[in-house]
């Protein structure tokens, strides 16, 4: 059965067990991050309605960036500075999934996309640089649709992630998540 939390009259629900997640978080082994926002968050607007399940990980520029499950690059936007705050403006990598579904990272520093388009990665590869792209203050967006960026029709989906703390529920806002393994 699966688990249900309700933020504001907002469902969140459909988590698959984070023991045998097929996700990972998207850094290195050591490392841990804040989300700063998630989870039907009613802090940031872009975070509900189709974009609920999307995270916001607190991270300094030029942290590195690993891909969270592995698939094939679908889309790649390099060519923004940071702190351009227009969220149209940030470098982008999209992973498509054997499943059909896409993992969307946001907010790439200038250049530090390291994926070409079309490009195999497996889970754990490097993609690149953390930034503040499309935005006035560095972090990592992370979220999994169920259909290409390019649509922008469709929802985003519950992840939880196998490498770390217990998260049934996802990641919650303001806890710092470590990658263990």
């Amino acid at each position: 059965m699966p688990s249900e939390v309700t933020i504001f009259s907002r469902v969140c629900e459909d988590y698959p067990p984070w023991e045998t997640a097929e996700y990972n978080l998207p850094y290195e082994v050591g490392r841990s991050f804040v989300v700063i926002n998630g989870n039907c968050s009613a802090t940031v607007p872009t975070h509900s309605g189709r974009q609920r399940y999307a995270y916001d990980l607190l991270m300094p520029s030029g942290t590195l960036v690993l891909a969270a499950r592995a698939g094939t690059v679908s889309l790649v936007q390099d060519q923004f500075g940071d702190q351009t705050t227009a969220p149209t403006q940030a470098n982008i990598v999209e992973i498509r999934h054997a499943d059909g579904t896409y993992a969307h990272y946001d907010h790439f520093t200038a250049g530090g996309v390291e994926v070409r388009l079309g490009q195999a990665v497996e889970q754990g590869a490097r993609i690149g640089l953390s930034g503040a792209s499309g935005t006035d203050f560095p972090h990592l967006h992370f979220d999994v649709h169920t259909c290409a960026l390019a649509t922008d029709l469709c929802d985003t989906v519950a992840v939880t992630f196998r490498n770390t703390i217990p998260n049934p529920e996802g990641l919650q806002w303001g806890e710092a998540y470590p990658a263990l393994f």
